[in-house]
């Protein structure tokens, strides 16, 4: 079955125009051949982007695509391997990269904003469909490694949840390991709120017992 453009741009057949635009542009920039002179791979998918782009930034053209691939029984997500190639290797990278920073050096803010971009919602529902259960688990168990060095709670369990529904067709004991790593970081979140309540009773509690040993 051919890939369709919806899987080559990486979005959903509801995608609106501004949305295929984006897409088109930031894989344009990804795989043009400026930039990966030597990829032949990288070329012949810049050159696969540039059509799908072509048509689904065309509604009369689009319209008659999505006709097409109801007739051909295709209007459903296919899943382009590059898809899941290419975001375990971006989450090895980051994994070989958070390494060799010492832990105070890393800028969490912005791991936070490319773990969101690594697991974009349209990509995950690709990925779902993927057959290679044992990279995807490889992958997620790499993403679950550096979304651990993100302090903020809420930021971190935005994205354990993502990593989760990356899992949903797995068995993988990691859906176990992360959230019970939730559970234990609220849990710390608890007794971090609690700790200068606790401090400012103890500070209470002596300046009373100053005032009466002075007072008595």
């Amino acid at each position: 079955m051919t890939i369709s453009y919806y899987t080559l741009l990486e979005i959903t057949y509801t995608a609106t125009d501004a949305e295929i635009k984006a897409a088109y542009r930031r894989l344009a920039m990804k795989f043009h051949p400026d930039r990966n002179p030597n990829n032949a791979e990288a070329q012949h998918y810049f050159r696969q982007v540039k059509e799908a782009y072509e048509v689904l930034s065309n509604p009369l053209k689009r319209q008659q695509y999505d006709i097409d691939l109801k007739k051909n029984g295709q209007f459903q997500f296919d899943t382009d391997p590059l898809v899941l190639n290419t975001l375990h290797k971006n989450s090895l990278d980051l994994h070989k990269y958070l390494i060799r920073l010492e832990q105070g050096y890393i800028n969490r803010n912005a791991l936070y904003d490319y773990l969101l971009e690594l697991l974009d919602e349209d990509k995950i529902k690709l990925l779902l469909r993927a057959p290679n259960y044992t990279e995807l688990e490889e992958t997620a168990q790499l993403l679950f490694e550096a979304n651990k060095k993100i302090i903020s709670i809420t930021q971190f369990e935005r994205i354990a949840q993502r990593i989760l529904l990356l899992l949903k067709n797995t068995q993988s004991p990691l859906n176990t390991a992360i959230l019970q790593e939730i559970e234990q970081r609220k849990k710390q979140e608890q007794k971090n709120k609690l700790v200068p309540i606790l401090s400012l009773l103890i500070l209470f509690i002596v300046f009373c017992i100053m005032l009466f040993i002075i007072y008595n």
